[in-house]
């Protein structure tokens, strides 16, 4: 199995860089799409209020007949900044 590595703020930054307005994206898209979208990541956030947190962890499947092992959550903390 591999091991997890946590990603730093810098690295998360340059990935959504590397991707675009995503939240753009997002407001433009069909929210029929979003909801299947997020539901075959298996995408869950839960918002800590009293840290202004959101933690997102993301459980895709994998639809193969012939891989078998465990399986791996990706969470990841995203603090929110007050403009």
């Amino acid at each position: 199995m591999p091991t997890s590595q946590a990603l730093g703020q810098a690295e998360v930054e340059v990935m959504l860089d590397q991707i675009g307005d995503v939240g753009a994206a997002l407001q433009r898209a069909d929210p029929a799409k979003l909801e299947e979208l997020y539901r075959s990541l298996g995408l869950e956030m839960t918002y800590r209020s009293a840290e202004r947190l959101v933690e997102v962890t993301a459980q895709p499947r994998v639809v193969s007949e012939r891989v078998r092992g465990g399986t791996c959550a990706l969470t990841t903390r995203l603090a929110l900044r007050v403009r």
